[in-house]
């Protein structure tokens, strides 16, 4: 036997350990990989749902734009329309307490 077999095999064990954490590794990374598919495929799916039962055509994408527009638009509208219908609210409500007080007396 010569000196170089011994330090053969501490190589080559060496050598297999570096193979099976790369080996690891890239299972890893592949579990995170299908990970991310899963997430991307279910996101696809919720946007096709959304899309069929907005009834808007997903081929075109500035009809989709223009209509993702309108619709920011008409939230704003109501948003606006929700705080004036609270600010009345609050004045028909600040009046009623200030009748209470005065049948009160």
């Amino acid at each position: 036997m010569s000196e170089s077999e011994p330090r053969e095999g501490v190589t080559l064990e060496h050598e297999l350990e570096g193979l099976e954490r790369a080996v690891g590794a890239l299972l890893d990374e592949l579990g995170r990989l299908r990970s991310r598919a899963t997430a991307a495929e279910e996101k696809h799916d919720r946007l096709e749902k959304s899309l069929l039962e907005s009834r808007t055509d997903g081929s075109d994408p500035e009809a989709l734009e223009r209509r993702i527009q309108q619709l920011n638009e008409e939230n704003d509208q109501l948003k606006s329309v929700i705080a004036e219908a609270r600010e009345r609210a609050m004045g028909i409500r600040s009046r009623l307490v200030v009748i209470e007080d005065e049948t009160a007396d």
